[in-house]
């Protein structure tokens, strides 16, 4: 058994806190073996319950999407986050045409406070960014098929007022780095999707310097 936790605070009235634990567990019929190895996973779009497959210990091996199926087994999954609606939560758009990677991070950022818009493809984004509602990051793929994260900065960052928002990229490919690329384009950082942990950390870093020059 697999037991995942997820704490969610929220503002009820802005004089206290909602302090609420969701637990979810998902169960195996046996553990075969335990494997430290770096795998490259070969992702699958057609099954949702399923990341892709791998070699793993010479063996060809499915990997399930852990995120799939805890939303599926219980909707009030992260449901803490989610349902603040205080007017404080930084708003983010997140623009993936892969549907795992872009569940997977809008579920990260959801936990973590935000309000999370979702775009598939460069028109979406750019609509979402220019519906004169609030924006305090935008978050990019550059590797989705049907999705040029490349040239939605750039049309972005000519766009007037939003030469200085935080500007993320996102890649499955967890060694990529191409600075000078980023840097042309005028993303902020580059971070791999797989790394949820360190994305958020670059959420953080960047709205926190963000409102500290404001």
């Amino acid at each position: 058994m697999l037991v995942f936790g997820d704490q969610a605070t929220r503002a009820l009235d802005g004089s206290h806190l909602d302090r609420r634990m969701h637990q979810m567990g998902l169960m195996v019929d046996e553990i075969v073996d335990i494997v430290e190895s770096t795998v490259s996973v070969e992702l699958n779009d057609g099954r949702p319950e399923i990341i892709g497959s791998a070699l793993i210990g010479g063996e060809p091996t499915e990997v399930i999407n852990v995120a799939y199926h805890l939303e599926h087994a219980g909707a009030d999954w992260s449901s803490g986050a989610r349902e603040a609606r205080d007017g404080t939560r930084p708003v983010a758009v997140l623009a993936d045409a892969n549907p795992f990677f872009r569940d997977l991070t809008a579920a990260s950022l959801s936990s973590a406070g935000m309000e999370v818009r979702i775009a598939t493809g460069d028109e979406d984004a750019i609509a979402l960014m220019k519906d004169g509602g609030r924006v305090d990051l935008l978050l990019a793929s550059t590797d989705s098929p049907g999705l040029n994260g490349y040239e939605l900065v750039r049309c972005v960052r000519q766009a007037e007022g939003w030469t200085e928002l935080p500007v993320i990229g996102l890649s499955a490919q967890p060694n990529f780095c191409d600075a000078a690329a980023d840097t042309e384009a005028g993303f902020s950082r580059h971070v791999a999707k797989l790394d949820q942990k360190r994305l958020i950390e670059t959420v953080k870093e960047l709205l926190h310097a963000r409102e500290a020059a404001s």
